[in-house]
């Protein structure tokens, strides 16, 4: 018995530096630099950030986007890899810039001159998404997952 104790502290002892070791990744959104910042789905600068949006992976990679619409092709494209799967996607909100969780947001799909023409935007609430949308003809409420499903066309 005696010869147990001490195999049982050493995997103790290993487990516990193992844990402290371990590196939490930050998955909170990170700034957008427009002038080095890339989309990767259309390779175009993101400037505006009204209609950015950011991918943050479990492993801290960070993919950014200039338009929505780009952002959901992406995920659509690489939603085999298990990086994506287990994802943090965020978008601005159109008007108060803030970052929000895509699945929080509610969105308005109409003919909207985003970066690549996709015509979505993101608002924090529904209320304000509805607000927007009065303003426009022909908009369509829809959430992310309706975004991530829906075809995505370029609005003109």
């Amino acid at each position: 018995m005696s010869k147990k104790i001490p195999a049982i502290i050493f995997v103790l002892a290993l487990s516990l530096l193992l844990i402290g070791c371990s590196k939490q990744v930050d998955t909170s959104p990170h700034q957008i630099d427009s002038s080095i910042d890339i989309c990767p789905t259309c390779n175009m600068s993101i400037i505006d950030l009204h209609y950015a949006g950011e991918i943050v992976t479990q492993e801290g990679r960070t993919e950014k986007f200039d338009d929505i619409g780009c952002m959901a092709l992406y995920l659509k494209k690489h939603s085999h890899e298990p990086a994506f799967n287990e994802s943090v996607v965020y978008v601005k909100d159109y008007k108060t810039m803030d970052w929000i969780k895509a699945s929080e947001a509610t969105f308005i799909k109409a003919h909207i001159n985003t970066p690549m023409n996709f015509g979505i935007v993101g608002f924090g609430s529904p209320e304000a998404a509805q607000s927007f949308g009065k303003e426009l003809e022909d908009s369509t409420l829809m959430n992310w997952q309706e975004v991530l499903t829906a075809k995505q066309t370029v609005s003109f």
